[in-house]
């Protein structure tokens, strides 16, 4: 926790989830009113979920993703953003990256095992939550991944374009590359391979708030 860059964000990483864990394994001890525990339940898990989405990732691993539907021909728009990573002053704090990730993972297999606990044992009307928990947290799994991969790609399209050879498969160190090398025409050539502008009207309208990352 100490050598985190946003301790709170952390904290609120495994709030939401950790709630609805605890009261899905021992609510029943506290109350045995079901719909009570039900809705409680998935009230945890949306917040947690929107807390994810467009809080947490933020701060933490510098990512953010969305998904619009095109309403005339009804197919699914994935849009991501990252950091500008050559920005020294943005840089990712990797005790905290590699925090969200690893939880990001571990959370989805906990409602998985309910889900496979609950058909096995018939408790169908707790199957419900587990489904919930596990579309959820699923999908914010496979949004970030995606927004990850498209981030990775993104750095190899900026290589290209400035010219920058590679070790391996086409790594390169990127904090050389930020600013130390280029300077700042690396950071404007990052910025034009980078989504910034490709989605910035996307980002004017998303009513998401701050879009800062």
């Amino acid at each position: 926790m100490s050598s985190s860059s946003h301790p709170s964000q952390i904290i609120l990483h495994l709030l939401f989830k950790s709630l609805a864990i605890l009261l899905y394994l021992f609510g029943s001890t506290l109350t045995s009113n079901f719909v009570f525990l039900f809705v409680v339940i998935i009230l945890l898990q949306s917040a947690d979920f929107y807390a994810t989405k467009n809080i947490v990732g933020r701060k933490l691993a510098k990512l953010r993703w969305w998904a619009t539907v095109d309403e005339t021909t009804g197919k699914s728009n994935w849009r991501y953003e990252s950091l500008d990573e050559t920005d020294a002053k943005t840089s990712i704090n990797t005790t905290d990256a590699n925090f969200f990730w690893m939880v990001l993972y571990i959370y989805p297999l906990f409602w998985i095992l309910f889900l496979v606990l609950g058909v096995l044992r018939f408790k169908f009307e707790w199957v419900v939550l587990d489904c919930v928990g596990a579309a959820l947290s699923v999908g914010n799994l496979i949004g970030y991944s995606r927004c990850d991969k498209e981030k990775k790609r993104r750095w190899k399209e900026f290589g290209r374009q400035v010219g920058v050879g590679g070790e391996g498969d086409g790594g390169w160190n990127m904090s050389s590359v930020g600013g130390n090398v280029f300077g700042e025409g690396a950071r404007n050539a990052f910025a034009n391979a980078m989504f910034v502008n490709s989605v910035a009207s996307t980002l004017n309208g998303n009513g998401n708030g701050d879009d800062r990352l």
